[in-house]
């Protein structure tokens, strides 16, 4: 198989793109009635295509950092004993730019990702719900505004001033 040209179209300020494994939405501009929008649409999507197999939702966030500040937890962890212990396991890394912490919850994870390579520097909220059942489906598109309440909480609290 080629390379699949990517599709994206926007209605109502809410982009669209459909790939061949997922459905993804996302707004042109952050504002709450558009990401409660969003989860109508999903939710909506999947009552009318209850056939289509669904493996997992994601509910994801990402924040820049403004530039007066930094991500704390990179600062948290010893960037030059990493590079040592994945160079003495056989992975030669130049620098470690990308930090996941994984939180697990009751039925859902929360992978915190901080991307000190990106200018400016990013932190992103993966809320990642496994999916085997329509109920789990419904679940995870009805908790889409307490997640971003969540992550609009804990985003500052990620911070500090440099």
């Amino acid at each position: 198989m080629g390379p699949v040209s990517g599709v994206r179209f926007t209605f109502d300020g809410i982009a669209f793109e459909p790939r061949p494994e997922r459905l993804v939405f996302s707004p042109e501009q952050p504002a709450e009635d558009v990401f409660l929008r969003i989860a109508e649409l999903a939710g909506g999507i999947f009552k009318k295509l209850p056939h289509t197999p669904i493996t997992a939702v994601g509910l994801n966030f990402d924040y820049q950092v403004p530039e007066e500040q930094c991500a704390l937890a990179p600062t948290l962890f010893d960037a030059e004993k990493m590079r040592n212990v994945y160079e003495e396991a056989g992975l030669p890394v130049l620098t470690v730019h990308r930090e996941v912490q994984t939180l697990a919850f009751s039925n859902h994870v929360l992978n915190l990702a901080y991307d000190s390579s990106a200018s400016p520097e990013m932190i992103s909220f993966n809320f990642h719900y496994e999916t085997p059942t329509a109920p789990a489906v419904e679940e995870a598109i009805a908790d889409y505004p307490k997640k971003l309440k969540l992550a609009e909480s804990v985003f500052p609290r990620l911070l500090k001033p440099i």
